[in-house]
């Protein structure tokens, strides 16, 4: 967690009204702008377990336990970048790939 896939890259392209941001820019606005909402929390911690209860959605972390109407599975992805000689030393900057 909190190793975004595009944390090389000196800016974002291709998102309205969001162009020319840092990575990192680009997710402290969304972080800023979700947390406006009341009932909102960002909680960096793997989810362990979901259950069912009536209406609502028991989720598990290692160290807490929280009640949700909702819930949104955002799983990531992990890259893998090409096998090309020196491919690492200008990513982001001069070399792109989208898988």
């Amino acid at each position: 967690m909190g190793k975004s896939r595009n944390r090389v890259t000196e800016i974002s392209n291709g998102y309205l009204t969001q162009d020319a941001l840092s990575p990192h820019e680009f997710t402290e606005n969304a972080q800023n702008d979700v947390l406006k909402y009341d009932y909102v929390s960002l909680i960096h911690e793997r989810v362990t377990d979901i259950d069912k209860d009536g209406e609502d959605f028991i989720v598990s972390t290692p160290t807490d336990k929280s009640t949700s109407r909702q819930v949104l599975l955002a799983t990531g992805l992990k890259e893998e970048t090409p096998d090309i000689p020196n491919f690492d030393e200008f990513y982001g900057t001069s070399a792109f790939y989208c898988p």
